[in-house]
């Protein structure tokens, strides 16, 4: 019985449960800046970027 009910509160669990984490490209832009710095690269660059990401969803 303790085991039926573990299942089922588990189960129950998973199927209402939203997703955790969210993995964005954008989030992860400035990171990538920083580690990377492409030569020629502005705040101009970095906008267009981000919103190309952003249009994607």
């Amino acid at each position: 019985m303790i085991a039926s009910m573990r299942s089922t509160s588990i189960s129950s669990l998973l199927e209402d449960s939203q997703p955790l984490n969210r993995y964005a490209a954008e989030d992860y832009l400035e990171a990538w800046l920083a580690l990377t710095e492409p030569e020629g690269w502005n705040d101009e660059d970095l906008e267009r970027l981000r919103a190309l990401f952003s249009d994607r969803g």
